[in-house]
């Protein structure tokens, strides 16, 4: 897939892992961002950073709550989980690797 999903241009970033390999960073959606979503950092020198560079999303929150979704062009916090926090600081975006898609009704109604 390798869109760009999340701006952290001029955006808080805390590159210190609040539990293992837990990172957070602020910025703002460029497509839908979901929990579960697999998110790669982008280098500028880089095409990609494979498995060295990747992060699952593992919370999202905006105006103080959590979320399931950030949508497109808004403004939010992403928990990502993954070992190379501490390259999060020299990138600008990243980028989807895989996303993760909710059910549609049809889908869950034949679940049940």
């Amino acid at each position: 897939m390798n869109e760009l999903a999340f701006d952290l241009y001029r955006f808080d970033l805390d590159v210190e892992p609040h539990f293992l390999h837990y990172w957070d960073v602020i910025g703002r959606a460029i497509n839908d961002i979901y929990i579960g979503d697999r998110l790669e950092i982008r280098l500028p020198d880089e095409t990609s950073m494979g498995d060295d560079g990747s992060f699952v999303v593992i919370a999202i929150e905006l105006y103080n709550r959590s979320a399931p979704i950030l949508e497109r062009g808004m403004t939010g916090r992403l928990t990502l989980e993954g070992d190379q926090g501490d390259l999060l600081k020299d990138t600008r975006f990243l980028v989807h690797t895989t996303t993760w898609s909710p059910p549609d009704d049809e889908h869950k109604a034949a679940q049940f």
